[in-house]
C-alpha cells in the first residue's frame, strides 16, 4: 500500500524511469526493470551496497546524513532519479478489521475514529493506508486491511532518499512488495504464507489477492545462524558463514555439530510458521470468512533462505508444500531471457523486485491517508 504516492501527487508510475530501493539494517538493494521487447520485463540496473553498523537499526535510520551520503554515491550518476522504497516491517502495523458497510469515501474517516483501538500510537502520529477486501457474501459489513506507520518513520525514510538526490515515488511496507514479487498470478486467490529470512530477522506474511493480511517478525536471521555455529564449533564467524553455505542442514556424521547448532533456530522459525497458520485459520473462523481460506503453500525468500536442506526440513514438519520463491515469476515472460542475478542471490532481492514491479504497473492501488 503506497503512502507517498498520495502525498506527492506525482505523475503516474507508468511513465517514469524508476527503481525499487530496499533499505535494511545491513545493506540496501536496488533494481530497475524495463519492458522486454517480447513481453514482460528485464533487468535494467541492479546493485547491493553494505550499510555500516550503527546507521540503521531495527528499521530505524539512526544517521540520516550517513545513509543519504551512501545512497548519493550509488545513484548520483544513474540515468534515473525516481525510486519506490521499502518501509521496515518491524516498525509497521498490518491489521484486518471489520466495519459496517458504508460508501468507500467514508471508510478512511471511520478508520481514523477507531485507529487507536488497532494501532498503539496516537492517531495524529500515524500515517495509514487501507484497502477494502472484496466480498460477495457479506452484505452488512466490510473487511478492511490497514497498514499504518509512525509518521516520523515515513518522514525519516523520505527525507533520507530525497537528500540522496532521488525523488521518492512511493513508500511501501516490505510485505506488500514481497507478495507482489513472489506469488504467481494464478495463485493470487489462494492464501499463501511467505517467510522472508534476512540477516537480522525473519518476517512472515500471509498474502491473498496481492495484499499482506497478517505479518509478524522474529529476531532470528543469518547472523544468528553464524553466531550459533561459531559458538558450537569454536570457530570465527567468517568461518561459520562458510560452513553454513557449504553444508546447511546436512545431517551427516561429518556435520552433526553444525546441524545441532542450527536446529534450535530453524525450529523456532518452523514453530512461528505453525503459529501463523493456526492463527490464520482461527481468525477466519472468528470473522466468518467464506470459501476455502486454508493456506495452500509456503514460500521461502530472503538472503538467508537458501540454507541447504531448509525447504525439505520445514516441509517434513508442517505438512504443507514448501519451496523457494521464484522472484522472477511476475517479471520474466520470455523463456529465452535469463536474469543476470544468480538464483540464490536473487532471493535477497525479493523486496526490491516487488517495489520495481509496482513502478511498472498500476495494479490494485489502495487508498492512502496522510
Amino acid at each position: 500500500m503506497n503512502f507517498l504516492r498520495a502525498l506527492f501527487h506525482g505523475p503516474p508510475f507508468l511513465h517514469l524511469n524508476a527503481c525499487g530501493l530496499d533499505i535494511s539494517d545491513n545493506s540496501y538493494k536496488y533494481i530497475k526493470l524495463e519492458e522486454h521487447p517480447k513481453g514482460g520485463y528485464r533487468i535494467g540496473d541492479y546493485g547491493s551496497v553494505p550499510i555500516p553498523s550503527e546507521i540503521v537499526g531495527a528499521g530505524i535510520i539512526k544517521n540520516e546524513d550517513a545513509l543519504s551520503d551512501l545512497l548519493k554515491q550509488t545513484f548520483h550518476k544513474k540515468p534515473y532519479t525516481y525510486a519506490a522504497f521499502s518501509l521496515p516491517e518491524e516498525q509497521g502495523f498490518v491489521r484486518r478489521i471489520q466495519l459496517p458497510r458504508m460508501p468507500e469515501k467514508d471508510v478512511a474517516g471511520a478508520i481514523r475514529l477507531q485507529l487507536d483501538e488497532h494501532v498503539p500510537l496516537q492517531p495524529e502520529d500515524v500515517t495509514f493506508a487501507h484497502h477494502v477486501i472484496p466480498s460477495e457474501t457479506k452484505k452488512d459489513t466490510l473487511d478492511v486491511l490497514i497498514v499504518a506507520y509512525p509518521k516520523i518513520i515515513v518522514e525519516s525514510y523520505k527525507t533520507t532518499v530525497q537528500r540522496a538526490g532521488l525523488t521518492p515515488l512511493a513508500a511501501e511496507i516490505e510485505s506488500e512488495a514481497i507478495a507482489r514479487a513472489v506469488v504467481p498470478q494464478n495463485e493470487l486467490a489462494n492464501p499463501t504464507l511467505i517467510v522472508d529470512i534476512g540477516l537480522t530477522r525473519t518476517s512472515l506474511l500471509i498474502a491473498r489477492h496481492g495484499f499482506a493480511h497478517f505479518t509478524s517478525t522474529i529476531a532470528i536471521g543469518g547472523n544468528h545462524f553464524h553466531e550459533a555455529i561459531a559458538r558450537t564449533l569454536n570457530i570465527s564467524v567468517r568461518e561459520a558463514e562458510k560452513m553454513k553455505k557449504r553444508y546447511g542442514l546436512s545431517e551427516s556424521d561429518e556435520t552433526k555439530k553444525l546441524f545441532t547448532a542450527l536446529l534450535p533456530l530453524v525450529q523456532a522459525i518452523q514453530n512461528e510458521i505453525i503459529l501463523r497458520i493456526n492463527f490464520w485459520q482461527s481468525e477466519n473462523i472468528r470473522t466468518n470468512q467464506a470459501g476455502d481460506m486454508a493456506i495452500k503453500k509456503v514460500y521461502l525468500c530472503g538472503g538467508d533462505a537458501n540454507l541447504t536442506h531448509l525447504v525439505r526440513y520445514i516441509e517434513k514438519n508442517i505438512d504443507l508444500p514448501v519451496e523457494h520463491a521464484n522472484v522472477w515469476t511476475n517479471v520474466v515472460r520470455v523463456p529465452s531471457y535469463v536474469p543476470e542475478i544468480e538464483f540464490n542471490t536473487s532471493l535477497g532481492y525479493t523486496t526490491s523486485i516487488g517495489l520495481a514491479l509496482g513502478t511498472m504497473k498500476q495494479s490494485h492501488l489502495p487508498n492512502q491517508t496522510a
